[in-house]
Order: C-alpha cells, then sequence, then structure tokens
C-alpha cells in the first residue's frame, strides 16, 4: 500500500495526474494472532525425545537451549547471539 500511495503521490507532483486517487485508499486492517505455544505436556515431550534420540555430548546443551526456548520464550536470534558474558549467574 505505502508504495502505491508514494507513486502516486510522485505522480501527482510531477504534475503527471491531476488527483492523487490513492490517498483514498485504506490499508486492510490484519487482526492480530495470538502466539501459539506449546503445551506442557508438548514441551515435555519435546525434551523427552531429544533426551532419547541425540548423542550424550550434546544432549545437555541441547536441552538447555528448549528449555529457553520454552521457559522464557527467547526469541531464536536473542538465543543465537547469546553469549555467556551476557548471563548473571549470581543473580538467579
Amino acid at each position: 500500500m505505502a508504495i502505491l500511495k508514494i507513486f502516486f503521490d510522485y505522480l501527482e507532483d510531477n504534475e503527471i495526474v491531476i488527483d492523487n486517487v490513492a490517498v483514498s485508499i485504506k490499508a486492510p486492517k490484519i487482526p492480530k494472532t495470538e502466539p501459539d505455544y506449546p503445551t506442557l505436556a508438548e514441551s515435555m515431550r519435546l525434551l523427552e525425545i531429544e533426551e532419547q534420540h541425540t548423542p550424550v555430548n550434546v544432549v545437555d546443551r541441547n536441552i538447555l537451549i528448549y528449555s529457553l526456548f520454552l521457559s522464557i520464550l527467547i526469541r531464536e536470534n536473542e538465543l543465537i547471539n547469546l553469549r555467556m558474558t551476557d548471563v548473571r549467574l549470581d543473580s538467579l
């Protein structure tokens, strides 16, 4: 929608069109939807599957990652960029 309005502003400014018809166009209202969170049973099942099917040397790391996702709803990008210096264990 915005690009259409900008284009018609350009056309009007350069006197290519007389009236900017895009002014009367309203953007559709898109309703916000609630995020779909996993249930407690689904979360527990995910952790169980991870524990059963992951090599021992990475299972603790993966369980921690899933736990962060599930308990504090950390975003994927935030988790990827998380460093040890970002975590204050003394405040827990």
